[in-house]
């Protein structure tokens, strides 16, 4: 169910609501120690377009550092670096 959850909101046209990203962020920030959710919060922002990503890029760059110093596992962390290599910033 999660799964189809995630496939229908990277495909619905409101994934492009420029509010989306910021409210992931926060979403990300207020249940860092749910897995599931970084996991999901992340494909998610995966699925959005580069110029998407580059309109929040300080926003997720600042979020993407954070979650790098989090000791998430190491899957968790190359899709960290893989969208701040997207955005243009430092991977870890």
């Amino acid at each position: 169910m999660r799964n189809e959850a995630r496939k229908q909101l990277s495909r619905n046209p409101w994934a492009k609501d420029p509010e989306l990203i910021p409210e992931l962020v926060q979403a990300g920030y207020d249940n860092a120690s749910v897995n599931e959710g970084v996991w999901n919060t992340l494909y998610i922002m995966e699925k959005l377009s580069d110029e998407q990503l580059s309109a929040h890029q300080d926003l997720l760059l600042g979020y993407l550092d954070w979650m790098s110093q989090r000791g998430y596992g190491s899957s968790t962390m190359k899709r960290v670096g893989d969208l701040q290599a997207r955005i243009g910033g430092n991977t870890w």
